[in-house]
């Protein structure tokens, strides 16, 4: 098998099992951000505190940034590449895909919609941001990866290992958009293996969309962890 391209799975997208995804009138939305969310008569609570411990860590990170932030510009230490991420998780909502079906079989075929948003925030009402940035294109690709921890001494290892990898399309953005919004097809060949997760061994299908923007060294991503079954 093909050994993992580290910097394709930045942020290693593999590790995360397949998302909660939501039924819409539209269809079946999946989003990079869906995490599991507290149900019953905690929810509140859970929500309160939760969100008192974000607005206190805000503002100490904020703080921490702006004494680090001056040194390191001064140390010419700040790499362009570090101002692609921070512009992304600031001005870029969350990427979703629509699905028609859901879950996926082997052997499969589906219409997909991807969307991803201009944020209306602070940040992008200070820059006057309108519309995205242009020329820009997406790049979107499907892969299925195999993953598998042991110990070692008293290590776990971790190796991962492209199974297949199918590139879907490649789009321009149309310009003055504020959103990214990109029709392709997805086939799920029938020959190779469903999802599966177990304790030490896990095989994940994902749905990579890279973002390629103007003046961004790094392409923006989002990355979707599908539920694959038999057929």
């Amino acid at each position: 098998m093909e050994p993992l391209n580290a910097s394709f799975f930045k942020d290693n997208y593999c590790q995360h099992p397949p998302l909660e995804i939501k039924p819409t009138a539209a269809g079946y939305l999946l989003k990079t951000d869906a995490v599991p969310r507290p149900t019953g008569s905690q929810s509140w609570v859970a929500g309160f505190f939760g969100m008192l411990f974000l607005a206190l860590f805000f503002w100490f990170f904020l703080i921490i940034l702006l004494i680090f932030g001056v040194v390191l510009l001064l140390n010419g230490a700040v790499r362009r590449k570090t101002w692609s991420e921070v512009w992304s998780a600031v001005c870029l909502s969350p990427g979703e895909l629509l699905f028609s079906h859901y879950p996926l079989r082997l052997g499969d075929s589906d219409r997909l919609t991807f969307r991803r948003r201009l944020q209306d925030n602070f940040w992008t009402k200070l820059f006057n941001l309108q519309s995205l940035p242009t020329p820009a294109t997406l790049a979107v690709k499907l892969v299925c990866v195999e993953r598998v921890s042991y110990t070692k001494g008293t290590d776990t290892i971790v190796e991962t290992a492209v199974v297949a990898s199918y590139d879907l399309c490649r789009q321009a953005l149309l310009p003055g958009e504020r959103e990214m919004n990109s029709h392709f097809d997805l086939d799920i060949p029938a020959h190779l293996p469903p999802s599966f997760e177990g304790k030490h061994n896990q095989i994940r299908w994902l749905v990579l969309v890279e973002q390629t923007l103007p003046n961004l060294m790094e392409p923006a991503q989002s990355c979707f962890t599908l539920e694959v079954v038999d057929a």
